[in-house]
C-alpha cells in the first residue's frame, strides 16, 4: 500500500477515537439524572396525551406527580380513581378519590336548541377569489 493511505487512515482512525473519548466524557458531565418512579409512573398513566389534568401531555403529568409532596391537586380524568391509586402506590403517597367527570352537552347539535350568546356584525358570504 501507499504510504500516504495507510497515514490518511491511521489519522482518521485516531481521530475517530479522540472524538469518542472527548464524547463519553462530555455525555458523562452533561447527564441528566432521571427520577427512577418516572417510568413506572408513566406507564402506569394511560397514555392518551389528552390534556384534561391540565398539563400538556402524560409525561408532564407524571414528571409532576413524581416531584409533587401532595397528590390531592392532581386527577387522571381518563384513567380514573384506580390509575391514580396506583401511582400513589408506586409513588408511597395517598391520594384522594374523586367522583368521575361526565361530559355533558347543552346545546343539542344545532343553532336551534343552543341560546344565543352574542351577534355576529360581519359579511355573512366569503368571496368566492379566482
Amino acid at each position: 500500500m501507499n504510504e500516504a493511505v495507510i497515514a490518511t487512515v491511521l489519522i482518521l482512525v485516531s481521530l475517530g477515537a479522540i472524538a469518542a473519548v472527548i464524547l463519553f466524557i462530555v455525555s458523562r458531565k452533561f447527564r441528566v439524572k432521571e427520577d427512577p418512579r418516572l417510568p413506572k409512573v408513566l406507564e402506569a398513566l394511560p397514555n392518551t396525551n389528552c390534556g384534561g389534568c391540565g398539563l400538556p401531555g402524560c409525561s408532564a403529568f407524571a414528571d409532576a406527580l413524581v416531584k409533587a409532596d401532595d397528590l390531592s391537586p392532581f386527577h387522571c380524568p381518563v384513567g380514573g380513581n384506580e390509575v391514580m391509586k396506583e401511582v400513589a402506590e408506586i409513588l408511597g403517597k395517598e391520594v384522594q378519590e374523586r367522583d368521575p367527570y361526565v361530559a355533558i352537552v347543552r346545546c343539542s347539535g344545532s343553532f336551534e336548541h343552543r341560546k344565543q350568546t352574542s351577534v355576529y356584525d360581519g359579511v355573512m358570504e366569503r368571496p368566492i377569489v379566482p
